[in-house]
């Protein structure tokens, strides 16, 4: 009887019979690494369990938060970006990128209080960092958009006006970025006062 024999021979040397486990009906199965990790529908591929159903969110144990949407860093974040996106589409057709055209229009507007507008009040006045604000500032400077002028009192420092070739690409480019602002935030209607205030607040305490 080789079955027999078989089943003989494995309970001598220890062996148990793996007993099947049947799963409660409508349990969900969670299929984890070997970390811990929720596997992604990619990762699970080849994994041998017949029932998988849609796990519930598991809320991060190192966060607060249940779920993302309750993170207001993690809103703004996901705002920004799809705001950046709708801008530099738009800049495209004046062949700006955004930075740069922060720079150019930061560069007219103070031109409007202060005769000399050096490359720190620039990056002071934009929230951009002086290293960025200076290598972009170079590349509009290659490209005859922005130009170099000896401070009136400092011999050391250098103002940055605008050149006559940029001030009509500014003007398109100011009425693109305008527009697109309008369509982007018209969902928020008669809130978007509100809003503005909200970023001014913001934006003025974390200088403190």
């Amino acid at each position: 009887m080789p079955a027999l024999g078989r089943l003989s021979r494995g309970r001598a040397c220890g062996a148990r019979p793996t007993a099947r486990r049947e799963k409660p009906a409508g349990s969900i199965v969670l299929l984890t690494s070997g970390s811990g990790d929720v596997l992604s529908p990619e990762a699970r591929r080849g994994v041998p369990v017949k029932a998988t159903k849609t796990a519930q969110a598991m809320p991060l144990k190192a966060s607060r938060f249940t779920t993302p949407k309750e993170s207001a860093g993690f809103l703004l974040w996901q705002l920004s970006n799809a705001w950046h996106r709708r801008i530099r589409k738009e800049l495209e057709a004046v062949d700006l990128t955004h930075v740069q055209f922060v720079l150019l229009a930061g560069i007219a507007w103070l031109n409007r209080t202060q005769s000399d507008v050096t490359q720190v009040d620039l990056a002071r006045h934009t929230k951009i960092d002086v290293m960025t604000t200076s290598q972009v500032l170079r590349v509009l400077e290659s490209r005859g958009l922005v130009l170099r002028k000896p401070h009136k009192h400092d011999a050391r420092a250098k103002c940055m006006v605008l050149a006559s070739e940029s001030e009509a690409l500014l003007k398109r480019a100011i009425k693109l970025v305008e527009n697109a602002d309008e369509s982007f935030f018209a969902p928020l209607g008669s809130d978007l006062d509100q809003f503005s205030h909200a970023m001014k607040l913001l934006i003025e305490t974390s200088e403190t």
